[in-house]
């Protein structure tokens, strides 16, 4: 959800405001904006995208449920920039291998371990990313085995098919 990233942004404001306020900063001027012009200057950038998300209905109304704004990084985006970066370094090249492979690995651990059926909590927009992502992750980590396993897995098959 944005609020959250305009959260971490201020958190990320705070802890390198010495650093900010230096001779000629415009920092000072603008630190309230600075949590929500940082994501929006992303944006503007491609670096990551808004959505709106506003799940089916409500079980127990027939009333749309709120809209949310959500911020989605384009992963093809650092991809490329990655790439472009170690296309003459050999060492940097492998290092952003390992790195990859250890981010989409702890990315897995963290959200598999807290799901128990897959075929639950269609409506959330972190499960649906994860209905349709997580596959991708496992195979970026190099977790191939896990990955079958969990394409072998009724509950995982149900759910996907109802998130599409």
């Amino acid at each position: 959800p944005v609020d959250l990233v305009e959260q971490l942004f201020e958190v990320l404001l705070e802890l390198n405001e010495s650093a900010l306020l230096d001779e000629g900063s415009l920092f000072s001027d603008q630190k309230s904006d600075a949590r929500v012009l940082i994501p929006e200057a992303l944006s503007s950038l491609g670096v990551v995208r808004f959505i709106n998300y506003s799940g089916a209905f409500d079980d127990d109304e027939q009333h749309p449920q709120e809209t949310q704004r959500y911020y989605q990084i384009m992963h093809f985006i650092h991809e490329e920039y990655g790439e472009h970066l170690c296309t003459e370094d050999e060492t940097l090249k492998e290092i952003a291998k390992d790195a990859e492979r250890q981010w989409n690995r702890a990315f897995v651990d963290a959200y598999v371990d807290d799901i128990e059926v897959w075929d639950d909590y269609i409506d959330d927009p972190a499960h649906m990313y994860a209905l349709e992502m997580i596959v991708s992750h496992m195979i970026r980590g190099g977790m191939y085995k896990e990955a079958a396993d969990l394409l072998a897995e009724k509950s995982f098959v149900v759910g996907r098919i109802l998130s599409l």
